[in-house]
């Protein structure tokens, strides 16, 4: 059971990088080992919807229902003889590593402020911090609140502070996080 649509985002964490590359889908890949890194034959597969604001913790867990559910049911088509293998395409595929620090740092001009929200939500939880920039300055970041696709700016500033809660513009709109500068 592996949690992403392979071939596309093989390796060992796949939701995070759904929630880093933005994907607004995953999806859950039942298929067979072989000597590669998740590159075994697909016996079936399933979408898996991202929404918004969602923890990693939350995105696991449907993964992880979703993935049980078709596991059970390949075991059976397994076992009547019944299961269809599909060859992963080569040209496809993707892998991805740990994430390491520097895969929590974000540039918030050039990140769309729905894509910034929802990788907020999703690694919170994790033991490293979301840092991000925005023009010279940096705000580690505690939890996502809210996000706008205000296109206008209230402000000729790139952030406002309000007392421990910080709106952080992106490229179409504003974040609302909890956040302190360092």
């Amino acid at each position: 059971v592996h949690p992403s649509l392979l071939p596309a985002n093989r390796g060992p964490v796949p939701l995070f990088w759904a929630l880093r590359k933005g994907h607004t889908s995953t999806g859950v890949t039942i298929h067979l080992i072989d000597e590669g890194m998740d590159s075994g034959d697909i016996l079936v597969q399933e979408r898996v919807m991202v929404p918004d604001g969602i923890s990693y913790a939350q995105l696991e867990a449907q993964c992880a229902v979703r993935g049980g559910a078709l596991l059970a049911q390949t075991v059976w088509k397994l076992y009547e003889g019944d299961a269809t293998r599909l060859p992963q395409d080569e040209a496809k595929a993707s892998y991805d590593t740990f994430p390491v620090q520097e895969d929590f740092v974000v540039h918030a001009e050039v990140w769309e402020a729905r894509h910034l929200y929802n990788f907020i939500c999703g690694v919170s939880d994790w033991a490293e911090t979301v840092r991000v920039y925005t023009e010279g300055r940096e705000w580690s970041i505690e939890r996502a609140i809210s996000y706008s696709h205000k296109t206008e700016s209230t402000t000729d500033e790139f952030v406002m502070e309000a007392s421990a809660k910080v709106w952080v513009h992106c490229r179409d709109g504003s974040v609302c996080v909890e956040a302190r500068a360092t």
